[in-house]
């Protein structure tokens, strides 16, 4: 997934105790995460299984786009960005599957802990059963495609998903999703100031959004 491997001993603390109080995570603004280095702020999102912050910019911006319309999230993980919105969450728990345990384990990944008001359902099928008018996708993978040897099984598959929703949002990276298939259908892309991702590319961060 084209993520940054960091160099060790790189101290987490500081971002800790700025972002928990009494034991729940708290939504803050570019200001904040700015204090930190790219490294720090990499780290902290690998050991809390997060692969895009909840910052204050990005959660106002999505929630603006999906304004009073029916929408949920899929591949939601900690579903932390969902809640937030009051959005339904729904993940496939793939991470919880014994070969992808031992698979993270072998990169020194923490696998997702996924709380239990997250939705134990596959992205087509919660679009199929939900037909929301939006869908949110927050660095979620595609199918594995055989024509670029990219994705992997346990994907989305996008085109599929699409079509039962007016309005898909992916937020993720030009790098890290330019094989998924959508990418081929007309959208529009936008930089978010506040918008940090596990890319190894932060300049090429984007929400992308595609409407029928």
């Amino acid at each position: 997934m084209d993520l940054i491997v960091l160099p060790e001993g790189t101290d987490t603390q500081p971002i800790r105790e700025g972002v928990y109080k009494d034991g729940e995570f708290q939504i803050l603004d570019a200001t904040f995460w700015n204090q930190f280095s790219r490294e720090q702020i990499l780290k902290f999102m690998n050991e809390e299984s997060l692969y895009v912050l909840p910052t204050e910019e990005l959660l106002c911006f999505l929630d603006q786009e999906i304004g009073a319309n029916t929408a949920i999230e899929v591949g939601a993980g900690r579903g932390i960005i969902g809640r937030e919105l009051n959005i339904r969450t729904t993940d496939s728990y793939q991470q919880s599957d014994s070969f992808m345990k031992q698979l993270y384990n072998a990169i020194q990944t923490p696998t997702i802990k996924y709380p239990k008001y997250i939705e134990k359902i596959d992205a087509v099928s919660a679009a199929r059963k939900y037909r929301p008018h939006t869908i949110l996708g927050c660095f979620v993978t595609h199918k594995w495609r055989h024509d670029t040897q990219s994705g992997n099984d346990f994907g989305i598959d996008m085109t599929k998903m699409f079509s039962f929703a007016k309005k898909f949002i992916l937020v993720g990276n030009k790098k890290v999703h330019k094989d998924n298939p959508l990418m081929r259908v007309p959208h529009i892309e936008i930089t978010l100031e506040g918008l940090i991702t596990r890319g190894a590319q932060p300049e090429l961060n984007r929400v992308f959004i595609w409407e029928h």
